[in-house]
C-alpha cells in the first residue's frame, strides 16, 4: 500500500477550493443568506471583531466553474501533450513507422489518465451540473434544501475526452499539427460514469453524514 501511494503525485490547486458562501460561511445551511449576514452583523456588534466586520467573499456559481474548467482544461492540455511527446518521429516507410504499426502504443491507441481530484460538496455539485446536468437520473438524491445531494466520501465519476477542432486542414501527425489543431483552449465531452458512490465505504456507509 505505501509503495502505491508513493507513485501518487498529490497537488494541491486553490481552483478546486469550495465556493467562497460570503455571509453564510461557517452558519447553518439552514439559514438564507439575508438571515446569515444578519446573524454575522449582530455577532460583529457583540465581539467587535474586525475579522467579522469584514463580509467574507461571495462567489458566484459562474466564478467557481471558470476556476474548475481552467483546471479541467490544463489536466487536458498536460494530458495531450504527454500523449503526442512519447509518440516516436517515424520517417514515411522506416523501420520504425512499419513497427509502430503493431505497437499498442501506436498513435491510433487511446491512452487513458486517471485523475482522482478531491474538493468539497458545493463545488463537486457545480461541477456535476455544469458537466453532466443533463445526464443525471431523474430520482437523484436531493438535500433538505433541494440540492444534489453529496454524501461524504462519496465517489463521482466522469469520463472526459477531447476532440480536434474541425479545421484542422487535413494535416499529416507531427506535433506542431497537433498542437494547432488541439488549439490553446481545450474541447471536451464529459460522460457521467458513477454518480456519489458510497460502495466502496461497505460497512461504514450507513454512518456517512447525508452530506458535506
Amino acid at each position: 500500500e505505501e509503495d502505491n501511494l508513493s507513485e501518487v503525485d498529490l497537488i494541491v490547486d486553490a481552483r478546486l477550493r469550495e465556493l467562497a458562501k460570503g455571509a453564510r460561511e461557517g452558519f447553518d445551511k439552514s439559514l438564507t443568506y439575508d438571515e446569515a449576514t444578519a446573524a454575522r452583523l449582530d455577532r460583529a456588534q457583540n465581539d467587535q471583531s474586525k475579522s467579522e466586520m469584514q463580509m467574507p467573499i461571495l462567489e458566484s456559481i459562474d466564478d467557481a466553474w471558470d476556476r474548475v474548467q481552467s483546471w479541467i482544461d490544463s489536466l487536458i492540455e498536460e494530458a495531450i501533450a504527454d500523449y503526442y511527446s512519447s509518440q516516436i518521429l517515424r520517417e514515411p516507410g522506416s523501420a520504425e513507422e512499419c513497427n509502430s504499426k503493431k505497437s499498442p502504443n501506436s498513435s491510433n491507441t487511446p491512452k487513458i489518465y486517471d485523475v482522482f481530484a478531491l474538493s468539497h460538496s458545493a463545488l463537486i455539485r457545480t461541477m456535476i451540473h455544469q458537466m453532466v446536468e443533463s445526464q443525471l437520473p431523474p430520482d437523484y438524491l436531493r438535500t433538505n434544501e433541494g440540492s444534489l445531494r453529496i454524501p461524504n466520501l462519496s465517489r463521482t465519476i466522469i469520463d472526459v475526452q477531447p476532440y480536434r477542432n474541425n479545421n484542422d486542414g487535413g494535416g499529416g501527425h507531427n506535433r506542431n499539427n497537433d498542437e494547432k489543431i488541439w488549439g490553446i483552449k481545450s474541447k471536451w465531452t464529459a460522460s457521467l460514469v458513477e454518480l456519489t458512490d458510497v460502495s466502496h465505504l461497505g460497512e461504514n456507509a450507513s454512518h456517512v453524514p447525508p452530506y458535506l
